[in-house]
């Protein structure tokens, strides 16, 4: 079997074709995906140049996708294993472990696959190829046309917009806001702050006055990073976190607050969030905001 990169364009569609068709989707819909996709990336400034294919007699058995993203992160994207032959998760498995040698190469820290909550076929499949399991995500939406009625308390005197200035105090209370994180646990300590700060960067539109730490009589007790997503007219909350000392004291709810009122005020009609299933504190605070559930993935991650 030819295991390597696609030969043109064509065969590189064809992969990510192989990629995004899934139990359940219209066929004809597929080509509009690819196209999506691909102009998604090429705005970013992302590169698709990381893609394997296994072939055979002319015939594609399993693709491999990974797009690198700031912070030294690959999201690593393979085919619904359960649509094919039982060859495939094999060849999806060989396809995984030659990617995260090439990853290695390029100084990616870490690969994370995204699939199907409890999909079984998946999970053996990243678990052959030396990932571990990090997290079940919970995909939160609230509909900001929807009254919201907001705590004032407890007071938060001042707020740190993020600049160069205050870079390294940013750096310094999230770092501070992951000490007994209920959050992706398996992440913590293994990223550079640096590395972390990029990511966030990097989703959605970012602006430095929508990234605020919350201070009281002058200390920091914790912070808020927003991003816009203009395609979909919503705001995402791309980190929320409260240090240690200052947690069940209500501050949690007035940073979230802050995020209302910033966010209602720019006419935007949805904030979006995601949250470990295993935090449920934090479930509770994004339920008594009226956040719903919109779906849930696992997310498997390999340390390079």
């Amino acid at each position: 079997m030819y295991v390597g990169q696609p030969k043109d364009e064509l065969e590189f569609r064809e992969a990510v074709e192989l990629i995004l068709e899934s139990p359940g989707r219209i066929s004809c819909g597929i080509e509009e995906q690819v196209n999506s996709l691909i102009s998604y990336t090429n705005k970013l400034d992302l590169t698709f140049e990381h893609c394997l294919i296994g072939k055979e007699k002319g015939r594609m058995l399993g693709a491999c996708l990974c797009v690198d993203l700031p912070g030294r992160i690959s999201n690593i994207y393979v085919p619904h294993v359960s649509l094919y032959d039982e060859r495939m998760p094999d060849v999806i498995v060989r396809l995984l472990l030659e990617a995260v040698q090439l990853a290695r190469e390029r100084d990616v820290k870490f690969l994370q696959g995204i699939v199907q909550s409890e999909n079984e076929e998946m999970a053996a499949v990243y678990g052959s190829a030396g990932f571990q399991y990090l997290a079940q995500l919970i995909y939160l939406k609230r509909d900001l046309s929807k009254q919201v009625f907001l705590c004032r308390d407890p007071y938060i005197c001042d707020w740190q917009t993020y600049n160069t200035q205050t870079h390294q105090l940013f750096a310094q209370v999230i770092q501070g806001t992951y000490q007994d994180s209920l959050d992706c646990h398996l992440l913590s300590g293994r990223r550079d702050i640096e590395d972390v700060l990029a990511s966030h960067r990097s989703i959605g539109r970012f602006d430095h006055r929508y990234w605020m730490i919350g201070m009281v009589n002058g200390e920091p007790i914790g912070v808020i990073l927003l991003s816009f997503l203009p395609e979909q007219d919503s705001c995402e909350v791309v980190y929320i976190g409260v240090l240690p000392a200052w947690r069940r004291q209500g501050y949690g709810s007035a940073l979230l607050g802050l995020a209302f009122e910033i966010v209602r005020e720019t006419g935007t009609s949805a904030l979006t969030l995601t949250v470990d299933a295993k935090n449920t504190p934090a479930q509770k605070l994004y339920r008594n905001f009226g956040f719903r559930e919109l779906t849930r993935r696992d997310v498997w991650i390999k340390f390079v």
